[in-house]
């Protein structure tokens, strides 16, 4: 009996510890209370300047070691490389606004309206002393290690303990570490646990510190490589909000296999980062590497990408003199704003418009032949008001598309010289012994053509002082001329003067030119190609005479007319010359 009962109970002990563990979240609680900190940064030049605007962001982190290594997220310490404070037009209104990005030593080449400073974050981490979060402390930590292209991980470590005056001190504070699993082995439907500090309230930097942890439970819910194909995320149906970011995730066994980094805008599921991702961070600090490695940090199973790591980065800032003598060389820098009004007008270098015109057979008066009358255009000039409209704009703003639209009104001086109208000679009119004067015009006649155009225009900056466009239009032209002549037309005594000929119809014409922008002058060309759209023009010399009627004894009034119809082809290249108006939203600004 006795042997039996010794059995069972071997029996039960080995059954029990043959189970896996179960997660207990009240445990994980528990134990790492203090374990997993709140991640700071803070902005002391921003602080100095207008109180209360120091805060910058926040986000959450965990305890590796028990003195002072906290792995965090990428995305979370980034600031700390340095900050960017910066003024630059914000949108094609040209409106200046205030900005920050993270610093790199481009942002002196770069044009930005102006650098208001360039400084080093402060990486603040709050620690708390108690489960019930009642008492916190607060430390100072460096950046040890950041992947800026790769994987969302950075490694801190605390220096320096800030007391209840606001005074530092060296740290020697011990720390509660977390346990350290291995990411490659975690399959999907494990049983995971977060707990990080979700961003509950918005505010300043006393505001930040009043956030407490959360804890959520959730599965392993399926793998995702293609928000980074290198590493890949874990998903998990644990919400990840704002302030979750380095947030610790444990697996059943309670070990940190994962640090929270972001979750899906369409489905809310979220992505953890692999906790081995780590080891590759440390691997070029041989002793940072075997510290982790000790503590339980597996290598990944894969060889990955590690270009973008930054180990013990030490960034040397430009100084206020340095800035300075940038923003004064910036001042003269042009950027694209939004869009302009401009006035612009053109004059001829080759010019090769022409009508083509034919008799209609119901011409009273007959021209020396029947093949075409050929008037060509000596010269036009013409005069536009347009306004573009930006519709999209290169990141740097120095290259954009636009919508180009104009008014355009073109003044032409038509020359009839070659025309088969002139004559001098008398002939006999058809079917009678009359004799008549044929028809003589004068050489020039005056037209207007009036329409608008539509099209895009590619812009682009080529240095301090050199703009540079590229446009295509299509537009639609009304044409009305009306012109009279001094010559006369003659039959027996009757001599009317002053006749005159109207041309009209409507054309459409192509456009495409190109500008060099000096400052305030935009001089250009461009080549326009169109023709009637109708494919008719019609004209007429119509003035009445008087003949005597033998059989009648009395006087008839006739009509001296020739009906033309026809064509009006477009064929020029032009030299522009303009301005732009409403200089402050123009396509173009000077800094100042």
């Amino acid at each position: 009996m006795k042997h039996v009962l010794v059995l069972s109970i071997f029996l039960i002990s080995f059954i029990g510890l043959s189970q896996d563990k179960k997660i207990n979240p009240q445990e994980i609680a528990a134990q790492h209370f203090n374990s997993v900190v709140k991640v700071i940064m803070f902005d002391s030049v921003a602080e100095k300047l207008k109180p209360g605007s120091g805060y910058l962001g926040r986000g959450s982190g965990f305890f590796v070691s028990d003195d002072g290594i906290i792995f965090t997220n990428e995305h979370v310490a980034k600031f700390a490389l340095g900050v960017t404070n910066y003024t630059d037009y914000g949108d094609t209104r040209g409106k200046l606004l205030k900005g920050r990005k993270i610093y790199e030593g481009s942002d002196l080449q770069e044009g930005f309206h102006s650098i208001n400073y360039i400084s080093k974050v402060s990486i603040i981490v709050q620690v708390f002393n108690d489960p019930e979060r009642n008492d916190f402390s607060l430390y100072t930590a460096k950046l040890l290690s950041i992947d800026t292209s790769n994987f969302d991980g950075a490694i801190l470590q605390i220096v320096s303990k800030i007391n209840n005056s606001g005074s530092i001190h060296l740290n020697t504070d011990k720390f509660n570490p977390v346990k350290l699993g291995n990411s490659d082995s975690t399959s999907q439907g494990e049983d995971f646990i977060s707990l990080a500090f979700p961003n509950n309230f918005d505010g300043n930097f006393s505001t930040a510190l009043s956030d407490q942890s959360t804890q959520l439970s959730g599965k392993h819910s399926g793998y995702d490589f293609t928000v980074n194909r290198d590493y890949g995320y874990i998903k998990t149906d644990i919400n990840i909000n704002a302030g979750n970011s380095g947030g610790a995730v444990f697996n059943s066994k309670g070990l940190v296999i994962g640090l929270a980094s972001a979750k899906s805008e369409k489905t809310d599921i979220g992505f953890i980062s692999r906790i081995n991702g780590m080891y590759n961070l440390a691997k070029n600090d041989f002793a940072l590497l075997n510290k982790l490695k000790a503590l339980g940090l597996c290598s990944p199973n894969k060889t990955h990408n590690v270009s973008g790591i930054i180990n013990n980065p030490i960034v040397k800032l430009p100084d206020a003199k340095r800035i300075t003598i940038f923003n004064e060389n910036e001042k003269q820098v042009r950027k694209f704003v939004g869009g302009f009004w401009y006035l612009k007008g053109s004059y001829p270098l080759v010019q090769m418009d022409y009508f083509t015109l034919n008799q209609s057979p119901s011409s009273f008066i007959k021209t020396d032949s029947s093949s075409t009358i050929n008037v060509t255009n000596k010269s036009s000039y013409s005069g536009e008001l347009g306004k573009t409209f930006v519709l999209k704009r290169s990141d740097n703003y120095k290259s954009k598309l636009s919508l180009d639209m104009s008014l355009n009104l073109i003044f032409m001086n038509k020359d009839w010289s070659k025309s088969n109208l002139v004559s001098d000679s008398l002939s006999t009119l058809p079917n009678t012994d009359s004799m008549y004067y044929e028809i003589k015009y004068n050489a020039n006649q005056q037209s207007i053509l009036f329409g608008g155009k539509m099209g895009l225009m590619y812009s682009a900056i080529i240095n301090k002082t050199i703009l540079f466009d590229i446009y295509y239009k299509f537009g639609v032209m009304v044409y009305e001329t009306s012109s009279s002549t001094s010559n006369e037309i003659a039959h027996y005594t009757t001599k009317p003067k002053n006749s005159q000929i109207t041309l009209s119809g409507l054309n459409y014409v192509n456009t495409l030119g190109f500008n060099f922008n000096f400052k305030y002058i935009m001089l250009g060309f461009e080549y326009n190609l169109g023709k009637s759209i109708s494919n008719v023009f019609q004209g007429a010399l119509d003035k009445p005479f008087t003949e005597f009627d033998f059989e009648t004894n009395t006087n008839v009034v006739k009509q001296n007319k020739v009906n033309l119809e026809g064509s009006y082809y477009i064929n020029n290249f032009n030299v522009t010359l303009g301005i732009p108006i409403y200089n402050k939203k123009r396509w173009k600004t000077i800094f100042y």
